[in-house]
């Protein structure tokens, strides 16, 4: 048998229940879905859907298009947000995209 990871998610209980109803009539487990969503994020080296909190959708930052100096330049100005007090945790990010796509 193959090795295989643990890994632990807490997730809202209504969001759970309603998940597993999904999976259910699709006949596909919760870890199946999350394996595929890794081979996913493998594969695509990122996130593969869109994760976005604005209504106003800027292009993306495509980093393969960077040049190491223009790399460097966007983790620096992320370093800075974090310094500057620009960031949130994740519970307060998904409780904004949740409202901001009414979900």
């Amino acid at each position: 048998m193959a090795k295989t990871a643990t890994l632990c998610v807490r997730l809202d209980p209504t969001l759970k229940e309603e998940g597993d109803d999904i999976l259910k009539d699709i006949g596909v487990s919760a870890s199946t879905l999350i394996t595929m969503l890794y081979k996913q994020l493998v594969e695509k080296r990122g996130i593969p859907f869109e994760v976005s909190t604005r209504k106003e959708r800027k292009e993306p930052l495509d980093v393969s298009k960077l040049t190491h100096d223009e790399l460097i330049a966007e983790i620096e100005k992320g370093y800075r947000d974090i310094e500057e007090g620009r960031e949130i945790d994740a519970e307060e990010f998904f409780k904004r995209f949740d409202k901001e796509h009414n979900l």
